[in-house]
């Protein structure tokens, strides 16, 4: 079983001067049998033998790198900017981005994937103004192995975004067009489903005889497979014909039937309460669903959201 990291073995550095405390410490600790695996450039954030968690010297671009296992999560550059890379989507990384990052910014998750939040209020950079005047930048930016600068997202001292993208989201929305073809294809099968019902408010009447109803019997091409509850399930294709047939009666009762059943748990005994009208619109709903799910009642969109907007 895995475990999330213990947020307290990570000090909350949140800028490049703490930065450099923190390595001057730990370089004082320095001795010939740690220096073998340390470093001046590479040292602990915690304990000497937690090598998974370490701060980083990176000459070339003149800042720290706060690194967990191989993913520099964030980096203080010695101009004041700050580079967060919390890419990897796990209770550890975010746990460690927390604790390091700076003041202000934090992790969300959305309905769209996670978010950078960055919080400003009364010209001040404050974690505490959440909802009221906040920037949201998503978080998965196609880092690479180099941490380039342009591929994460940067922001100077005060929080403001140095490289600013949109958003871009893709979402599974309703069709109305294509749904409006399949309920009027479906009429004859939920005029009938309406009418039977409504005749003493009962599920009865449209489920009556089915459960005897062999699926052997069904005609090829006349059924759908579908998954319902962990088992295999059939949903009749209930309006591919035009002209519906003098058969197509006890197909769409075991239609019904198949999703009226679906409404308990397995072991469950079909007490006569549960015929009631309370049931009727639940299983014209999965009826409906299904067909929708079935044959393009969905379609994706995508949507893009300027840089620093909720998505």
């Amino acid at each position: 079983m895995a475990f999330a990291i213990d947020r307290r073995g990570i000090p909350s550095l949140r800028s490049f001067a703490r930065c450099e405390a923190h390595a001057a410490k730990w370089r004082a600790k320095l001795t010939s049998r740690s220096a073998a695996v340390w470093g001046n450039d590479c040292l602990p954030l915690h304990a000497f033998k937690d090598k998974a968690k370490r701060l980083e010297w990176l000459e070339d671009s003149q800042a720290w790198a706060c690194v967990y296992h191989r993913s520099h999560v964030v980096t203080y550059y010695k101009d004041g900017r700050v580079l967060l890379n919390a890419t990897w989507d796990s209770v550890s990384t975010r746990i460690f981005f927390e604790e390091l990052c700076p003041e202000g910014v934090w992790l969300m998750p959305t309905r769209y994937g996670r978010a950078y939040c960055i919080g400003h209020a009364q010209d001040r950079w404050d974690k505490s103004t959440y909802g009221d005047d906040v920037e949201w930048h998503e978080v998965n930016r196609n880092i690479d192995d180099k941490n380039d600068v342009g591929q994460g997202l940067l922001i100077d001292e005060q929080g403001v975004v140095l490289n600013p993208q949109p958003w871009v989201t893709k979402r599974t929305v309703s069709d109305r067009v294509r749904r409006k073809e399949i309920i009027a294809k479906m009429k004859p099968f939920l005029t009938w489903y309406d009418a039977m019902t409504s005749i003493g408010q009962s599920m009865r009447g449209v489920v009556a005889g089915a459960e005897q109803f062999e699926p052997s019997s069904w005609h090829a091409g006349t059924v759908l497979p579908v998954t319902n509850k962990g088992s295999t399930s059939r949903l009749l294709v209930l309006f591919m014909e035009d002209d519906p047939g003098k058969d197509d009666e006890m197909l769409w009762r075991r239609a019904c039937w198949e999703q009226f059943v679906g409404c308990f748990s397995r072991w469950e005994t079909i007490a006569d309460a549960q015929y009631g009208p309370h049931n009727i619109p639940t299983v014209r709903k999965k009826i409906l669903e299904i067909a929708f799910k079935n044959y393009d009642g969905y379609k994706e969109i995508t949507k893009t959201s300027p840089p620093g907007e909720k998505p």
